[in-house]
């Protein structure tokens, strides 16, 4: 009996020893299974832990990772660059102490409010270790770490060349504005001068209307009344030969007025289109006239101008000399003529009693000055006088951008 009590005993053993060998196998193989996996993961940690550090490293904004009290615990080379640091350097320096003075108020707000999730971040003024400034755009994440005291990750982006631009174009923009402001101050000017123009033109034909009325009222028509008198006469007048010489003068006489009022209406030397000729008549005529002795001066040969420009200059060297026969007192007047660059220079001098010139001399119903001054974009004219010095000095000035001197060959 107890012979095989042994046995069985033994044979009982060695199931338990396959068992428990079976069982380790098993879990050898298992536990073989779950190092693979972990070698698996451990690889693909590795694989994202690279991809992610290049991404950190090599991102164009500069990357700061910030402990709870805003020290800087690790930078990526950007960052480093954007601070002119190194960047072993960084760890532990107070970020708030790269940002400008005036800025750091803004930064902690930034960092309090941690509102970036709209994708719109904090625009500050950041400082080098150099001490030079430059514009950035921070983006503030908060880290929660478990352990109650948070980290933060700030992407910093260089935004001074934007900055620059916006400068730029608000420049643009306000000095755009400016211009417009003021050129449609001018527009209205000028709007004020043409309207004024117009009236004093109006006028200013009127007075012509007048003038030539009295002239052919108390000079053609009067010495033609006097010819038809004389020639009812005739047939009563016994010497014939007499009363026809006397109809002849008067009828002479009308022709001379008629040709005076046309030469001053429309002198035909304008018609020549040389400058220098219509002067010269105009230096004549004021002689015959008016008795005004004129001395006319061209410095160099004067290139020939468009007819609107001679017309201009015609017509404000005569009503000068009118002046001149009116308010001068002298018999005597010179006109230089002169050529400077592009600009066609006339200068009207006498040395008569002078006036004040702080004080205004046009009246409310002279037009002659006033219808000068309205066309100051062509003609720029100055007059120098004082009660102390009588002498009397008139320039004027024609550019050629305006009227249009044009050359001839």
């Amino acid at each position: 009996m107890c012979e095989k009590t042994t046995e069985g005993d033994d044979l009982s053993s060695a199931d338990k020893k396959d068992v428990l060998i079976h069982e380790l196998e098993v879990h050898q193989i298992e536990l073989e299974l779950q190092n693979e996996e972990l070698r698996r993961a451990q690889r693909e940690l590795e694989t994202s832990h690279n991809r992610y550090s290049d991404l950190f490293e090599c991102a164009p904004v500069g990357y700061f990772i910030l402990n709870s009290s805003f020290l800087i615990e690790d930078a990526n080379l950007a960052g480093s660059r954007m601070l002119d640091m190194d960047r072993h350097r960084l760890p532990g320096k107070r970020f708030m102490s790269f940002a400008a003075t005036a800025d750091q108020s803004v930064v902690c707000a930034c960092f309090i409010s941690k509102s970036n999730n709209d994708g719109k971040g904090c625009e500050v003024q950041m400082r080098r270790r150099s001490g030079s400034h430059f514009y950035a755009e921070l983006m503030v994440a908060e880290e929660p770490t478990g352990e109650g005291a948070g980290k933060y990750r700030v992407a910093v982006v260089d935004i001074t060349e934007r900055k620059k631009m916006e400068d730029e174009l608000r420049a643009s923009r306000d000095e755009l504005e400016m211009r417009v402001q003021k050129r449609t101050k001018e527009l209205s000017e000028r709007s004020e001068q043409l309207r004024r123009m117009t009236g004093q033109l109006t006028i200013a034909e009127q007075r012509e209307r007048q003038r030539l009325a009295q002239i052919l009222h108390d000079g053609l028509q009067q010495i033609l009344v006097g010819a038809k008198y004389r020639l009812a006469f005739i047939g009563r007048d016994s010497d014939l030969n007499e009363a026809k010489n006397e109809v002849s003068d008067l009828i002479d006489d009308a022709i001379e007025t008629s040709r005076s009022l046309t030469a001053e209406l429309s002198p035909p030397v304008l018609l020549q289109g040389n400058f220098v000729p219509a002067l010269e008549w105009l230096a004549r005529w004021m002689h015959d006239k008016h008795d005004l002795e004129v001395n006319l001066t061209a410095q160099r040969k004067i290139r020939p101008l468009t007819n609107e420009a001679m017309l201009l200059l015609f017509q404000a060297v005569r009503e000068l000399l009118f002046n001149v026969v009116k308010h001068a007192g002298v018999k005597t007047a010179s006109v230089e003529l002169d050529q400077v660059d592009e600009k066609i220079q006339l200068t009207v001098t006498d040395q008569g009693i002078g006036f004040d010139a702080s004080q205004p001399r046009v009246k409310k119903n002279e037009t002659g000055g006033a219808f000068r001054r309205t066309r100051a974009h062509l003609v720029r004219r100055r007059t120098y006088g004082d009660r102390e010095r009588p002498r009397s000095r008139k320039p004027i000035q024609v550019d050629h951008a305006h009227v249009g001197i044009r050359g001839r060959e």
